[in-house]
């Protein structure tokens, strides 16, 4: 029985011996600030396991009832005004202050009374020798001497000079904002091991985060404003402030009661994108403000900015779409299938107009044209889909679709995004290129013709050129035929050369190509017509200028008939040009020759 009665005492000895080393020297007892809150009747402020709720309002008193539950569980009712009832406190846990009652809301700060740690090292464990001292700050700490009864040290500062025996795990507080902690006294080395410690500080640290950079007319954008403590204490209170230029923050203001040293938290804000006729950029803002145990303020802010597309917008995609073999024409195996979305995010009808434009090789099947007026729902999409045939098989780009539509007045446009890359149509096409050079020459002269016949298709080929030689022509050299095969993007050039005694405008004709590619389909491509003019040296030209009769006033108009006309300008041939021309300038530098002469003659019978 009476070692049942000891081991029961132990047990409660060591309860009470934990509990009065729960906390370190490092610790105080405080009343820590828990935030300010401005309520009405029934609105609550939430601290941990605390809630208090404001029950009733009395505006002609300036009085109210407060209520207080503990982990939803009521506990108190209190009768608060601005006066003596001003304070309430709670089983010295929660401590209640109004600071004012107007308008039926109620202000109030809320205190916390807990162990907290306030005291962190500053300097680290330091050995001292007797008459050695460190310092810290305004504080000199000097070890005086060591006797039996411990370590006399003395502590220095502006405020004065104090000395005091120390025994191992002593500390001593210096005001508020320094002490002193001795760790091991050693007498037979005459040493003393101590640190200095001051009081922490909490340290705000912001971080934004979007979940992407750019949203949509009138969508949620996820927003997420992340404080982290960064210092050595506590923030108490955190209330966090969230506005924005365009958009609409559902939760301008949240709170949270406290964020311990090296943790975050992520506040969430709900904010809606501004419904928007134009792309915009839309600035969002948050600053939190919190207090230290002794209700010092700390504040953070930070920004970010969102790009918001306007309420409309479309997207184009292309894709090739494979024809069946009864309907291969052209030479060319696919068409596209081009669909068009518009998308309207806003809450009402909009009437738009989509406009896309082709390429001239592509013709869209059974369409006029592609433009298109539709009337898009709200919060809805419309589609768009056509067919597009290449009149040739090669490589395609295509153009951004464009919506237009009216807003309040106003004409707006919205472009889709690029359709990226080339899409290439196969088939067979062979591209016949014909041309002489020289392609002026005289009578008698040879001239060079040239034919290029280039497979602009994707199939090998089996070529035949058709180029026939006109009847005032002579080949004299090379050949007019070819026959061969043809790879994708490979060409081949025929040339001979040619004579003819003939002048004027001659026509070659055109060369045309027959084939038949891999598919066996087959096709023909035929040049331009080719022109190759030959002058006669005896021909002659006509008059570059026709000199007309001055009329002057009051004189009757002479009319001439061609055969007069004819008569007063006969032909000129070559020779005769070219004997005119060298005769005028004959007679053009005499007179250029005689001037200067004439000059000098005047010049020496003057000043003679």
């Amino acid at each position: 029985m009476a070692a049942q009665k000891l081991a029961i005492l132990t047990f409660i000895l060591l309860i009470l011996t934990s509990s009065a080393h729960a906390y370190d020297f490092r610790d105080e007892n405080i009343w820590i600030f828990k935030g300010m809150y401005e309520l009405g009747p029934g609105e609550r402020a939430e601290l941990n396991e605390f809630t208090v709720k404001v029950h009733t309002v009395d505006t002609d008193s300036n009085s109210a009832t407060l209520l207080l539950y503990i982990n939803r569980d009521f506990k108190e009712s209190y009768y608060v005004d601005t006066g003596a009832n001003s304070e309430q406190i709670y089983n010295e846990e929660l401590k209640i202050d109004v600071l004012d009652i107007n308008n039926g809301i109620v202000s109030l700060k809320v205190h916390r009374q807990k162990y907290e740690r306030v005291w962190i090292t500053n300097i680290a464990k330091t050995s001292l020798s007797i008459g050695n001292s460190i310092q810290d700050g305004d504080y000199t700490v000097k070890l005086q001497d060591i006797t039996e009864e411990g370590a006399k040290i003395e502590v220095k500062s502006d405020e004065g000079t104090a000395e005091d025996i120390y025994i191992s795990g002593d500390h001593k507080k210096f005001s508020d904002e320094f002490m002193v902690h001795v760790i091991y006294v050693n007498k037979r080395t005459q040493e003393v091991s101590l640190e200095t410690l001051r009081p922490g500080k909490p340290k705000i640290k912001i971080d934004i985060v979007t979940d992407k950079d750019s949203y949509e007319s009138g969508e949620t954008i996820d927003y997420q404003f992340m404080v982290t403590n960064n210092g050595s204490l506590p923030l108490h209170g955190l209330i966090v402030s969230t506005g924005s230029d365009e958009a609409d923050v559902s939760d301008p203001e949240m709170q949270h009661s406290g964020l311990e040293p090296t943790k975050i938290k992520n506040f969430m804000i709900p904010v809606s994108a501004p419904v928007t006729p134009v792309a915009k950029t839309v600035k969002i803002e948050s600053e939190v403000t919190a207090y230290d145990y002794k209700g010092n303020q700390y504040s953070g802010s930070g920004q970010t900015e969102v790009r918001v597309e306007p309420y409309i917008s479309v997207e184009k995609s292309v894709e090739i779409v494979e024809k069946p073999d009864s309907s291969v024409q052209s030479g060319t195996e696919e068409y596209f299938r081009i669909s068009i979305s518009v998308e309207n995010t806003a809450d009402f009808t909009t009437a738009v107009t989509v406009s896309d434009v082709l390429d001239s090789s592509l013709i869209p099947y059974d369409l006029e044209n592609t433009e298109w007026t539709l009337m898009v729902e709200a919060d809805s999409v419309r589609k768009i889909e056509y067919l597009a045939k290449a009149t040739f098989p090669g490589k395609f780009t295509f153009e951004q679709a464009v919506v237009q539509w009216k807003d309040d007045g106003k004409t707006y446009s919205v472009e889709s995004g690029p359709v990226e890359g080339e899409y290439l149509i196969h088939g067979s096409r062979i591209v016949v290129e014909k041309y002489v050079s020289p392609n002026y020459a005289l009578p008698g002269e040879e001239v060079e013709v040239t034919v290029n016949i280039i497979n602009a298709g994707s199939r090998k080929v089996e070529a035949i050129l058709s180029d026939s030689v006109p009847g005032q022509f002579t080949m004299i050299s090379g050949s007019n035929a070819w026959e061969g095969s043809l790879d994708a993007g490979e060409s081949e050039d025929i040339n001979y050369v040619l004579v003819t005694e003939a002048t004027g405008k001659l026509d070659l004709g055109a060369a045309k190509v027959d084939y038949t590619d891999e598919q066996d389909q087959s096709g023909s491509s035929s040049s331009e017509k080719t022109v190759l003019y030959v002058d006669d040296m005896t021909e002659s030209i006509a008059s570059e200028e026709t000199i007309e009769p001055v009329q002057e006033y009051g004189q009757d108009t002479e009319i001439h008939d061609d055969a007069d006309t004819a008569d007063a300008k006969p032909e000129v041939g070559r020779v005769e040009a070219a004997g005119f021309m060298v005769s005028s300038f004959i007679t053009l530098f005499c007179i250029l020759a005689i001037i200067p002469a004439i000059a000098y003659l005047y010049i020496n019978r003057v000043y003679k």
